[in-house]
């Protein structure tokens, strides 16, 4: 069974505190990625053999194999468990019936819920039977997947408290 880490890059790869390093690199007008972070993807990726979607908003102004790059440019030691990005909400919803009533009642049952929904329809479009996922994002938009979401902080990014917690949750099955 194929485990995947739908991961985010602002709050997970860069963090308040890398926007103070002297060592801070800009991509295209976005924070950069702290290599430091990217080193703590290796070891998931390592521990776990995960497979790699991203989930990012970054996703929207870059292509995967863009995104791919950039986490190598960083030191990622794994491009080729790289594999997709998510689609957007506002695109995917339009294979709801009903997408005003699809969004109201989203929106009275779970509140934020744009990229759990993202993640959701990915999944379904992609994986058959049982899913063994983690979601590494500093935002709480997980929908439905709380229970499969580690949350970074935006102050400080991934810790390896988080490279622990995610390796727990890809080894559930």
């Amino acid at each position: 069974m194929n485990k995947y880490l739908f991961l985010d890059f602002d709050g997970v790869l860069n963090s308040e505190n890398w926007t103070k390093s002297p060592a801070l690199t800009l991509i295209g007008g976005c924070f950069g990625v702290d290599p430091n972070a990217v080193m703590f993807i290796n070891q998931i990726v390592e521990r776990t053999q995960c497979q790699i979607v991203f989930s990012s908003t970054w996703r929207i102004h870059h292509s995967t194999e863009e995104l791919r790059q950039i986490l190598v440019d960083h030191g990622f030691k794994y491009p080729e468990s790289v594999i997709d990005s998510t689609g957007r909400a506002w695109t995917l919803m339009d294979r709801e019936k009903d997408r005003t009533a699809f969004l109201a009642e989203q929106n009275e049952k779970y509140g934020n819920w744009y990229r759990g929904y993202e993640i959701d329809c990915w999944l379904n479009d992609n994986v058959k039977g049982r899913k063994k996922f983690a979601i590494l994002d500093d935002d709480s938009d997980m929908w439905k997947h709380k229970n499969r979401h580690v949350k970074t902080t935006w102050t400080r990014g991934i810790s390896q408290a988080h490279v622990d917690k995610v390796c727990e949750v890809l080894s559930f099955v």
